[in-house]
């Protein structure tokens, strides 16, 4: 039996502003807000047998870590 992440964009105050298993729609949500966390569970089973296999884990230094790699390279292709 194989897991599927969830992604939950939350506020400074923990509460949940987007639920998704799309990778994608959580990181353009979590791009478009001014204070947020990104958060990604694994959750296992089906229909009403499903259950969070792993808790919430917190992957915002992460992603921002990404997102500054990404500018970077980008900044040097720009100049050469």
């Amino acid at each position: 039996m194989s897991g599927t992440n969830f992604y939950t964009v939350r506020n400074l105050r923990g509460e949940a502003l987007i639920g998704t298993e799309s990778e994608e729609e959580a990181l353009d949500f979590f791009s478009r807000q001014n204070t947020a966390r990104i958060y990604v569970s694994v959750w296992k089973g089906e229909g009403e047998d499903i259950y969070q296999a792993v808790e919430p884990i917190n992957i915002t230094s992460l992603v921002l870590r990404a997102q500054a790699r990404q500018i970077q390279e980008i900044r040097e292709l720009i100049s050469g």
